[in-house]
């Protein structure tokens, strides 16, 4: 299950995937028209920086 904290923004692509930044959770997440949500990027609850290569 995932917990969202803070959501702040999000955006919506051509496939209808949604994008979502979470703010206290420092992380973006994945919302697939089916409602699978899955993390992109972020560490949850751990700040800094990452290379996201």
């Amino acid at each position: 299950m995932s917990r969202f904290d803070a959501p702040c923004g999000l955006a919506i692509d051509g496939n209808d995937n949604i994008f979502v930044a979470d703010a206290n959770n420092n992380s973006i997440r994945k919302i697939t028209p089916e409602g699978m949500v899955t993390t992109l990027t972020g560490t949850n609850h751990r700040k800094g920086l990452v290379d996201g290569t």
